[in-house]
């Protein structure tokens, strides 16, 4: 008797932790997934962020998930799992990481990505000291579209489309200076979006003839992803991106919804201007702004998030500490 009754309590407390082991990733957030990679657990840290993703999607521990997600994908079982975790509503740099992760796997352009880019240059021969200078021309001094590269030192205005949607000068076309990588946007009517801009090297970016950003040397001393929050009334918009050539300068830039969705904006042949009216502000994704915000209310789960914004934030102000 004695023998059954602890034979049944064994399995009783074996059942109970197997119900407590699957239940545990319901409230699975980036503290979990942060312990379960450090011992190693890669199926322990798989299911919380499974379980991150699907629970809330509009949180930062979502997109903390998505984002250990993209960095493990060559070890992962079955890596396109995450991206059916969600449906519905999601924070646009959620969308913005599944969609790279789709990307990876699928070998397109991420959904959201704007394509094809012109291509234009070269312009100057000094690099970074010629993107503080201003020898890109405006769009009606530059060569016709259509303009074939012949030689390294000619310039050239074509139309280029890649297998991940980002946009360089191809190392044989690649004489130094700068080169023009540039969108013409047929915009819809109430046309809101969050803008990402992936960038390494250096680069000018600028909207309807207005100046957003200066980056210099994306990833390391300024972010590898800048966040705008644009307005763009229906009609057509210019966009354009001046790239340096040393360090090669290369970006992609994609379009979500306030519901994490790719934004419908077309792309269209080159215009000479008259463009419709926007705005845009360099913000911070809704999730991102939220955690930065209160994250001292949430002390456990805040020492990994923390630290991993944290980290992101002094790639783009590396002298922050010693103030």
């Amino acid at each position: 008797m004695d023998r059954r009754h602890g034979r049944a309590g064994a399995l009783g407390t074996l059942a109970a932790w197997l119900l407590a082991l699957v239940a545990a990733p319901a409230g699975a957030g980036w503290w979990e997934i942060h312990q379960a990679d450090a011992a190693f657990d890669l199926a322990g840290a798989r299911r919380a962020a499974l379980a991150a993703v699907a629970s809330d999607p509009l949180g930062a521990d979502a997109v903390a998930a998505a984002l250990w997600w993209l960095d493990t994908l060559d070890e992962l079982p079955d890596p396109g799992e995450i991206i059916t975790a969600v449906d519905g509503p999601r924070d646009p740099e959620l969308e913005f990481l599944l969609a790279r992760i789709e990307a990876e796997l699928s070998g397109r352009p991420p959904a959201g990505s704007l394509a094809p880019a012109e291509l234009a240059g070269p312009f100057g021969v000094f690099d970074a000291l010629d993107l503080e200078r201003g020898v890109v021309p405006a769009d009606v001094d530059l060569p016709p579209l259509g303009t074939p590269w012949t030689r390294p030192w000619q310039p050239y205005r074509v139309l280029v489309s890649t297998t991940d949607g980002t946009v360089s000068v191809p190392e044989p076309m690649d004489a130094g200076g700068i080169v023009l990588a540039a969108w013409t946007l047929e915009a819809a009517p109430g046309t809101a979006a969050w803008m990402a801009v992936e960038g390494s090297g250096n680069l000018n970016l600028e909207l309807d003839g207005r100046e957003l950003a200066r980056l210099r040397y994306c990833g390391e001393r300024d972010a590898e992803v800048t966040w705008f929050r644009v307005q763009l009334e229906p009609g057509l918009h210019r966009l354009r991106a001046e790239l340096g050539s040393r360090p090669p300068g290369r970006v992609r830039i994609s379009l979500y919804d306030g519901s994490g969705g790719p934004v419908g904006v077309a792309t269209r042949d080159a215009a000479a201007g008259g463009w419709a009216p926007s705005t845009a502000v360099a913000e911070l994704p809704p999730a991102l702004a939220r955690e930065a915000h209160d994250w001292t209310l949430t002390p456990k789960r805040s020492q990994a998030n923390f630290a991993y914004y944290a980290r992101r934030a002094l790639a783009r102000h590396p002298d922050a500490l010693s103030h």
